[in-house]
């Protein structure tokens, strides 16, 4: 069933071999050298419409207009992003002054945490950089397996733009908690591939009290596709044949040859047996959930 799936991040999975001479450790550099292309992994959405894998990238800083308002920049190409994990890009806020794209997915609850994607944590005891405002994106592929309406229903901490394949279908310009369903975006999906890129922004005015509750802090988003049925919010039901897709590296996996106790007589000699494991990544349902 897809329903109530939730996906592993930076899981392994183990694969343990026989080297039988040195030859197969040669064979085996060699073959760990060679670069690899990206691998796509494609997931069905969850029970509720949730965007399962997405790849993200920031933080990036943004600039500020007047008495300190934040003003949207566009500092990765939106209107063509197309990233494959790994891909780097510039941004001097960051340490070394890139940030590369990394998968990750959202919680039990369906928010995207970019505080966790980032690693952008609580401020400690030392000096800090701080951002008058900063952003973050994330990115996937809808693919598509019919012509339809979706409803694309977002919500975010704090500033939010969506592009489709490009162009930007919506906006908001604003400090807010994220809660579920905040947005509705109405959106077309022809059989096929789409790019979908979000962009959260947050300003120094996030951390401001408001006149009725402060903001938390929090930074990241929600982001479900359902069937424009005009039936209540929170009972429709999923697009059929529409599932998300990342392209994750394709790079070699780590290996680990160890020798072992084990001997054995062939008629070349004594030959000792060593035990390759890889271990690669996953990206597949986790079990039981």
């Amino acid at each position: 069933m897809r329903g109530g799936r939730s996906y592993r991040r930076g899981t392994t999975s183990r694969h343990r071999s026989v080297v039988r001479g040195p030859w197969s450790v040669a064979l085996l550099a060699l073959l760990l050298a060679l670069p690899a292309a990206a691998q796509p992994v494609q997931a069905p959405l969850a029970h509720d419409g949730t965007v399962p894998v997405w790849l993200t990238a920031g933080p990036f800083e943004q600039p500020v207009v007047g008495f300190g308002v934040p003003a949207d920049a566009d500092v990765i190409g939106e209107a063509t992003a197309q990233p494959s994990e790994g891909d780097a890009e510039a941004s001097p806020w960051a340490a070394g002054g890139t940030v590369t794209w990394r998968p990750a997915a959202p919680g039990h609850d369906g928010f995207l945490d970019f505080h966790a994607a980032f690693a952008d944590v609580a401020p400690g005891d030392g000096p800090e950089r701080i951002a008058w405002a900063k952003a973050g994106y994330a990115y996937t592929t809808l693919v598509s397996a019919e012509a339809q309406d979706v409803l694309l229903l977002a919500g975010s901490n704090s500033r939010l733009a969506v592009f489709l394949d490009g162009d930007r279908v919506h906006a908001f310009d604003g400090d807010r908690n994220a809660v579920a369903d905040q947005d509705t975006v109405r959106l077309h999906l022809a059989p096929g591939s789409h790019r979908l890129l979000v962009k959260v922004g947050q300003s120094h005015r996030n951390e401001a009290l408001q006149f009725f509750a402060p903001l938390e802090w929090q930074w990241g988003f929600y982001a479900r596709l359902l069937r424009p049925d005009g039936t209540p919010a929170d009972s429709l039901p999923r697009p059929s044949g529409v599932e998300a897709r990342v392209d994750l590296a394709g790079g070699a996996p780590e290996a680990v040859v160890a020798s072992s106790i084990f001997f054995r007589e062939t008629p070349e000699g004594l030959r000792q047996r060593y035990d390759l494991t890889l271990t690669r990544r996953d990206l597949r349902p986790a079990s039981g959930e």
